[in-house]
């Protein structure tokens, strides 16, 4: 079972296509920073925070048989906090240079879809998710490109053929969903949704992956991997992959 006291971060990974297209959206319209890349991997977070990865990416091209979504999407919206001024600036900065991956507009923040079409919201605490007309937003003051300093993955929601089956997931994690088919695995709220699509549970596609979890040297992998059905572990009990029926993988890692 998962121990939320033995959980240090939990960041979702997004499987995509072209690097640099996605890269210009991430880096250039969400004022992220690349930490690391390495081989398919990028990690990105705030330009100022101590190098904490806030969600990777994993390059998949068409030519190593990855493709688009076929209907709807595993993942449905990422939720991002930051700063509000921070916020605001990325928002004119995207409605001067590429308006057209604004979704929506809010006193809180702003919808915004990468080349993938995967939806991700930005917004600041203690605001109203108000809707805003594109018309409402002042123009950038400089041509640089905003940054984030830091900001946090609150809310990952997702698309399941069965809320059973995600119901299932919860159990094997030592969670429970609530009411609104939720759970929270290490301060990240993961939601569930049921919906109808056929490449929900696809592992072949540019979708939500997977969430890397990072873990205490304390933490009981062995007791874990007990619980989801064909998981890996490796010898010296540091990393633990788990596939589920979701599509959705789990690896943890101390």
């Amino acid at each position: 079972m998962a121990n939320e006291n033995g959980i240090l971060a939990v960041r979702p990974v997004y499987r995509i296509n072209n690097r640099a297209e996605n890269l210009a959206f991430f880096v250039g319209i969400l004022g992220m920073k690349v930490l690391l890349e390495e081989g398919a991997m990028v990690e990105l977070g705030g330009n100022k925070s101590a190098r904490l990865t806030r969600l990777l990416l994993e390059e998949s091209p068409a030519d190593d048989g990855f493709r688009a979504v076929q209907g709807r999407k595993r993942h449905a919206v990422t939720l991002l906090k930051t700063d509000k001024q921070e916020m605001n600036q990325l928002l004119m900065h995207a409605k001067a240079v590429q308006p057209d991956v604004l979704k929506d507009i809010y006193d809180a923040g702003f919808e915004a879809i990468s080349p993938e079409g995967d939806h991700f919201i930005v917004y600041a605490e203690g605001c109203a998710f108000e809707k805003r007309a594109l018309t409402e937003i002042a123009e950038a003051l400089t041509e640089e490109v905003p940054t984030l300093s830091d900001f946090e993955v609150t809310t990952v929601s997702l698309n399941v053929r069965h809320l059973p089956e995600a119901t299932a997931v919860a159990h094997a994690l030592g969670c429970e969903l609530n009411g609104y088919h939720a759970l929270t695995l290490g301060g990240v709220e993961i939601l569930f949704n049921e919906k109808k699509s056929g490449d929900l549970a696809s592992k072949e596609t540019w979708d939500i992956e997977s969430f890397d979890v990072l873990v205490t040297d304390a933490f009981d992998l062995s007791a874990l991997a007990a619980a989801f059905d064909g998981a890996y572990l490796d010898a010296g009990e540091k990393v633990l992959s788990a596939d589920t029926p979701l599509g959705l993988g789990f690896w943890f890692e101390k």
